[in-house]
């Protein structure tokens, strides 16, 4: 049986394809820098590292923090594994447990509490939140699969009618 020759509009086809992925890659790149350079997001992270440029800046916490100790005036944190004092009220927190928090930032370096929200079981959600991910994988690639000649999913040749 002779090797089937691909046709001109099989190459165009497979060319078009390799171009819609790296354009859309170049915007998700131009947006990232974008939002980098002109619009960053102030962290505590930044907070920290130059405590005079940004005292007194309104800030969002939220990213794996955790209640390190509960004190008379407020509480501790851990972020990336700094801890910082936040004053304000303790009023359902306790140690260990995830927060994430609206806060002002003085330089000192402490913390103004504004807003405060508890991520009950937010290890557990994130865990059960796989699972459907995965059942989708598993469906679609029992009946796909990836072709990287012509750089997209056919049909397997069991689900073909």
């Amino acid at each position: 049986m002779p090797a089937r020759l691909k046709s001109n509009a099989d190459k165009e086809w497979t060319f078009f394809r390799i171009m819609q992925v790296l354009v859309l890659a170049l915007v998700l790149l131009a947006l990232s820098l974008y939002g980098k350079y002109f619009d960053p997001t102030i962290t505590l992270q930044m907070c920290l590292q130059n405590p005079q440029k940004y005292d007194g800046a309104l800030i969002e916490i939220g990213t794996e923090t955790t209640v390190r100790e509960i004190l008379a005036d407020g509480f501790t944190i851990e972020q990336m594994g700094k801890v910082v004092k936040v004053v304000g009220k303790t009023d359902n927190i306790f140690p260990n447990e995830f927060v994430s928090l609206q806060v002002v930032f003085h330089k000192g370096p402490w913390l103004e509490l504004k807003k405060s929200h508890i991520a009950k079981y937010r290890r557990v959600k994130i865990a059960v939140s796989v699972i459907p991910v995965l059942f989708v994988f598993v469906l679609f690639f029992r009946e796909y699969k990836f072709r990287f000649r012509k750089f997209k999913f056919v049909e397997r040749r069991s689900c073909r009618t």
